[in-house]
């Protein structure tokens, strides 16, 4: 028995010793604004990213924190710890800056707008090039 134990261990030995030893990454090419926007079509598929987000954003926490905070809405509760007290918090006016919600919405309005002025970044070559030609 001890001998079939020593026999599997030199095997897993051997086995992860010869795995891959050259993780360096190989480039094939490169995607850069000079070789990506050459056509409408990619111009506007850099541009549909911004919408796309935007789509995001207007889901689920921004409903909670226009809905669950109004004195008009009330949240039917399975208990007070339901949903780690969370709707309660929005219900009852004593949430904290760091509370879910309002996170993910600073997150979400700070990414919207760093893929706004990327778009105007990358894109403002490319307009003066065509625009002016």
């Amino acid at each position: 028995m001890r001998r079939n134990i020593l026999i599997i261990i030199s095997f897993l030995t051997l086995l992860v010793s010869s795995g891959c030893t050259n993780l360096d990454e190989k480039w094939y090419s490169e995607v850069t604004p000079d070789t990506y926007f050459t056509s409408k079509e990619t111009v506007y598929s850099f541009l549909v990213r911004s919408f796309t987000h935007w789509r995001w954003f207007h889901g689920f926490d921004r409903a909670t924190l226009q809905e669950c905070t109004t004195d008009e809405m009330c949240v039917t509760q399975k208990g007070i710890h339901y949903n780690d007290v969370r709707y309660s918090q929005l219900q009852h006016h004593d949430w904290t800056p760091l509370h879910p919600n309002n996170e993910e919405t600073w997150r979400g309005v700070g990414m919207g707008v760093a893929m706004a002025l990327a778009c105007k970044e990358d894109l403002y070559p490319v307009w003066i090039m065509y625009h002016w030609a």
